[in-house]
């Protein structure tokens, strides 16, 4: 849980893990004395497939530290969890243009933006400060991501790179408001005494929007800010955005992420076979 170089709350879920299941499971074993059959304990967790493959992953990666180091054994080598591909969920247009409605103030609609139309994920969202939005940037302006804060942890943002996102015109016209009289170092969003905004305050206010949604059922679902993100992305797929620039506008680090929205985009595979029928035609 000390490796250099992991993210706070990439070492917080590590920690998490030891203290839960694996210590609990495997804490009174012989390192040279775990099977792969002892790993079925992990395995037959009622957790998701994701949480148990990542605790196998972990377990994975302590027995081949141990073994390199103490035992010279080969490396040991766990079977995953069979994962079934879940769908992101997103706002259809006409339901985000509704939970923009029911924003009671500029700062719950610059949250909603913020997620919606630029993608942000929480950590992102607390970490902004003035400084990080340049009107003059290109043709729209920029918001620039350099920063993520976790339980009051700054670091970078996921994937350890910083990107520039073109500002939305509905976003744009919200932060030249709410920028009026900030200094270049103050945070974009912040509690009274100035302090960064806490994850949980940032899902309360999108809870706030989707509790006052006319039409629409309301539901403050888990995971429901992460949404937004999920949103801006399947937009830009669907309005035939191309998987570079969504992984680029995302800040994806592998563009298997991204891929995940690319059903949605309504030429890809359409676009693949004109030029291969072009190619035909002409050859």
């Amino acid at each position: 849980a000390h490796r250099k170089g992991l993210k706070p709350s990439s070492r917080r879920a590590y920690e998490d893990a030891l203290r839960t299941h694996l210590l609990p499971n495997f804490g009174r074993m012989r390192v040279d004395a775990i099977a792969d059959r002892h790993l079925d304990q992990l395995r037959d967790l009622e957790l998701s497939a994701g949480t148990r493959n990542r605790l196998i992953a972990q377990m994975s990666t302590i027995l081949n530290a141990a073994f390199r180091e103490r035992c010279r054994r080969a490396a040991f080598r766990a079977t995953s969890v069979k994962q079934d591909q879940r769908e992101p969920e997103f706002w259809s247009v006409a339901d985000f243009d509704a939970l923009l409605a029911a924003a009671p103030s500029d700062e719950h609609s610059l949250v909603l933006m913020l997620g919606g139309l630029a993608g942000l994920r929480l950590g992102e969202i607390a970490a902004l400060r003035r400084a990080d939005v340049n009107f003059t940037r290109g043709r729209r302006g920029a918001l620039h991501v350099r920063r993520s804060i976790w339980q009051g942890q700054v670091s970078t943002p996921k994937g350890r790179r910083s990107r520039a996102v073109p500002l939305h015109t509905r976003l744009r016209a919200v932060l030249e408001r709410w920028c009026t009289g900030l200094e270049e170092e103050d945070l974009l969003l912040a509690t009274a005494d100035g302090r960064p905004l806490t994850q949980s305050m940032i899902k309360h206010r999108v809870r706030v929007c989707e509790a006052a949604m006319q039409g629409v059922p309301t539901r403050a679902a888990r995971g429901a800010t992460h949404k937004l993100r999920h949103t801006f992305c399947s937009h830009l797929a669907i309005m035939g955005v191309s998987v570079v620039q969504i992984q680029r506008l995302a800040g994806h680090a592998s563009l298997r992420d991204t891929m995940r929205y690319m059903h949605l985009s309504p030429s890809d595979l359409d676009d693949a076979i004109d030029v291969l029928s072009r190619r035909r035609a002409g050859g």
